[in-house]
This record gives structure tokens, C-alpha cells and sequence, in this order.
């Protein structure tokens, strides 16, 4: 019965583990939030948000990083 099914997980060892006999996709929003995990400076990912009348081009840079970051996470939540 549970060959009909396909599991959606993280790429967690626990999980890659528990389903080795199963059909197993990875998740799509968790692979995508550890990319921007492992490549992203670690001040855009901070959770201070600068202020959006900031010029620094590169604090306007952190700042859609931060949101794009944040949405990602939303998803996985």
C-alpha cells in the first residue's frame, strides 16, 4: 500500500533513513533555504532588517536578501 505514496522530506539523514525503502523526493523549499544558507553573506541573513531609507547600496542588497531569505522560511514553516 505505501508503495502508491511518495514522501516529500528534508534531506535529513533521519529521514533519508526512515524511508530508504520508499519512494523519497527532497523538498524543494528546504534545499533552496540551505543553499541560501551555505552561500549568502551571514550579515544578509541576520534578522535585522535595515532601514528601508538606507542608500548603501549594499545594505539595499542585505535588505532584499533578508526578505527573500525570510519568505523562503515562511514556506517551510
Amino acid at each position: 500500500m505505501l508503495e502508491n505514496f511518495v514522501f516529500v522530506t528534508d534531506n535529513g539523514s533521519n529521514m533519508v533513513s526512515a524511508l530508504q525503502n520508499f519512494h523519497r523526493l527532497p523538498c524543494a523549499c528546504h534545499m533552496l533555504a540551505t543553499v541560501l544558507t551555505h552561500t549568502l553573506p551571514l550579515h544578509a541573513l541576520s534578522k535585522t532588517v535595515p532601514p528601508l531609507s538606507c542608500d548603501d547600496p549594499d545594505v539595499a542588497l542585505d535588505r532584499k536578501i533578508q526578505i527573500t531569505v525570510s519568505s523562503v522560511k515562511s514556506l517551510t514553516a
